[in-house]
């Protein structure tokens, strides 16, 4: 994840009645009754966003699996890539989102496999700092252009006006959930 974005100038976007899913639908609504009913737009916007969230992981999983990696712990070694160097284990679950046993998790499945290594910080004997490995890097050089095509593949129904009016509305959705207190980052 990037650092706190301001949102720019944000464009509608038609929520619900697509194919994926039906308005009104009961099944697939948490209001009762009356489509118009206080709610029921932001409960089919969270529930649009869990499928889609389901979706996405499984066909990351599956363009990372062949590397021996998940979507969690791509994104650490990706975090670790875009820093240019080597970052605590606390830096890592910042920028994540995650907990520290989450981020200890994951950094041990990658160092079993080569991919990081743990290094003593140089002025606290207490810390640890974390880089990746040259196998790692390697690894990242070679999923990398995979994955970009594999994203532009993922959004290739949206228009290019339509992808930059959505991450506005995915940038102020989460700023607006960084704001209200992340159960997860609290816990760091």
């Amino acid at each position: 994840m990037e650092p706190q974005q301001t949102t720019s100038p944000l464009v509608p976007l038609a929520v619900g009645g697509g194919p994926s899913l039906p308005q009104g639908d009961p099944g697939l609504s948490l209001s009762e009754g009356d489509a118009h009913a206080p709610g029921t737009t932001s409960a089919d916007c969270v529930q649009s966003l869990q499928r889609i969230e389901g979706l996405l992981a499984g066909r990351m999983n599956n363009r990372f699996r062949p590397y021996g990696l998940s979507t969690a712990t791509f994104n650490v070694m990706l975090v670790l890539s875009r820093a240019g160097g080597s970052l605590s284990p606390c830096d890592i679950g910042e920028e994540l989102s995650v907990t520290r046993g989450t981020v200890t998790g994951l950094l041990d499945s990658l160092e079993r496999q080569r991919l990081v290594r743990r290094t003593p910080h140089p002025k606290d004997r207490r810390m640890l700092l974390i880089e990746l490995t040259d196998e790692g890097r390697d690894i990242l050089d070679r999923l990398m252009p995979e994955h970009i095509q594999g994203m532009g593949q993922l959004l290739a129904c949206l228009s290019e006006s339509e992808k930059k009016a959505f991450a506005g509305v995915l940038a102020k959705l989460q700023d607006h959930l960084h704001a209200s207190g992340s159960p997860t980052a609290a816990q760091h």
